[in-house]
């Protein structure tokens, strides 16, 4: 299909409409293509310990939780009500929000550039990647990065046409966004940076900036009330999440690993050729105004200046890697139009993501990859899960706990009939469970429980239990090979609660 691209691009040809009818066929097929393998994919590999605490998350239906919007919860619930509490249940949500990610990403390269271009930002984005993953594995960044682009199209839409509708899209894309994952708020920074250069101040004298505003921040309200009512916690956590709560010392090495880390996600190729051609004016030039709304929507420095508190997570980042494939496939489109010598290049780089990515695929769906050390981490939760349940009867336990969330929540999933699988009480908030009833407040006093992680019993356990005896280890089995060691041990007579704790505010 790079072969098809023409060398002068004319917008009012004749046969425009009918060019671009062509190319959204093809993103069509693509799409629909690629979503049909994620559909079957997600079923071959077992949820990630994040996927599994979110599931949990979606049978204690709040508005709120410790770090996080509601948004992933209700969107899991809502699929696995239907499918059952599956593995593709579980994942079919980031499935839908890829389609509805890719649409936003067509229709959002189309409006600035041409159909072709976004078909082009379609295949690249499909390559990326934090897609390769993210269309599939149902954590809050499928959410994040649908809303953000939505948002982004929308207001496009709304500053070239100035539709009341077109505002509140915007605006109510924002809401949802920042119920999936709280960085979306930022957003609206983006969005102000734009009005501001494309309109001045004149932009805030109309109603639908107000408009767009008001339905954003609503967004907000929900979680807010949530933390009223437990304390703040959310507030708190990411306050210190990202290094606020101490005092700013910028960390170069910090920014430098931020920026190495981004351009490994983005893949080192294509930062490559996104720097390689953004430094050629020529492809640019009469496209500015694209480009600076591409920048500003994606807030790049802003994350870059974050990472200097030496406090950042790589997936922070992840809505503006959606954007850099509108980027990345406009300046190199408008290269192979000038130069179509340069069109050989250019489809080897793609064909090259793609291949690396079917690899990937592949490498995860078989037992080759989890001998290796740094693998063995994933999968192995479901012979575990059996391997405790046994023992459990064996020894007369009537109940789990885990060393992590992340833990027990895959135990909890996938022990038939879902028993509640506890994390040790430790007096403090460190995540959810800290808001669900307790084994000390649910179980009675003199219950043998069975402990499972990767480390021996912690010392509140000796506190909590008359007596603890060690099991052991086990070391469940996946795909053929051996995963991490689990330490096990009984836990004796549950000494009864003195006093109800409260786990509201953080210690």
């Amino acid at each position: 299909m790079l072969g098809q691209m023409p060398r002068n691009f004319q917008p009012n040809r004749p046969d425009a409409t009918s060019t671009d009818s062509r190319w959204a066929r093809r993103a069509i097929a693509l799409v629909a293509l690629l979503s049909l393998f994620r559909f079957y994919y997600a079923s071959t590999l077992e949820l990630a310990g994040d996927e599994a605490y979110y599931w949990l998350w979606s049978r204690h239906l709040d508005y709120g939780y410790y770090s996080k919007g509601p948004g992933v919860a209700w969107a899991i619930a809502l699929s696995t009500r239907v499918l059952g509490d599956t593995e593709r249940a579980v994942r079919l949500p980031a499935i839908l929000f890829s389609i509805l990610s890719s649409w936003a990403l067509f229709r959002l390269a189309k409006r600035l550039f041409d159909a072709e271009t976004a078909f082009w930002a379609l295949a690249v984005a499909a390559t990326l990647p934090p897609f390769l993953v993210g269309s599939w594995l149902m954590t809050i960044d499928p959410l994040s990065v649908a809303f953000w682009l939505l948002g982004t199209v929308a207001f496009r839409d709304a500053l070239d046409r100035d539709r009341p509708g077109a505002w509140a899209a915007a605006g109510a894309a924002v809401a949802l966004g920042i119920l999936s994952k709280f960085t979306n708020l930022v957003e609206l920074v983006c969005f102000a940076i734009v009005l501001g250069r494309e309109r001045g101040d004149a932009a805030w004298r109309r109603p639908g900036p107000w408009l767009m505003l008001g339905l954003a921040l609503a967004g907000l309200v929900p979680p807010l009330v949530w933390n009223a009512r437990h304390g703040w916690v959310t507030v708190q956590h990411l306050w210190s999440r990202g290094g606020l709560a101490e005092p700013f010392r910028p960390h170069l090495l910090s920014f430098l690993g931020f920026l190495a880390t981004q351009a490994a996600i983005l893949s080192p190729l294509y930062t490559w050729a996104l720097v390689a051609l953004a430094r050629r004016r020529e492809l640019w030039a009469t496209r500015v105004r694209a480009y600076e709304f591409l920048g500003a929507v994606s807030l790049v420095i802003g994350y870059a200046l974050l990472s200097f508190t030496g406090e950042w997570e790589a997936n922070w980042t992840a809505p503006a890697l959606a954007i850099a494939p509108v980027a990345l496939a406009g300046l190199a489109v408008e290269d192979i139009r000038r130069q179509p010598e340069r069109r050989p290049r250019a489809l080897t780089i793609l064909l090259a993501h793609a291949l690396l990515g079917a690899v990937a695929y592949a490498l995860a769906a078989g037992p080759w990859m989890f001998g290796n050390e740094r693998f063995r981490r994933i999968g192995g939760a479901a012979d575990l899960a059996q391997r405790v349940e046994a023992l459990c009867q064996r020894h007369g336990a009537s109940f789990v706990i885990a060393g992590g969330y992340q833990l027990a929540s895959l135990l909890t999933f996938y022990t038939p009939g879902h028993p509640t699988v506890y994390v040790p009480d430790r007096g403090r908030v460190e995540n959810q469970f800290a808001f669900w009833p307790g084994y000390r407040s649910q179980r009675s006093p003199g219950e043998t429980a069975l402990w499972v992680g990767r480390s021996p019993p912690p010392p509140e356990l000796w506190k909590q239990f008359a007596k603890i005896e060690s099991l052991g280890t086990v070391e469940p089995w996946y795909r053929g090979r051996r995963m991490r060691p689990h330490h096990v041990a009984l836990l004796k007579g549950l000494r009864p609660e003195r006093g109800v704790q409260d786990r509201t505010t953080p210690r």
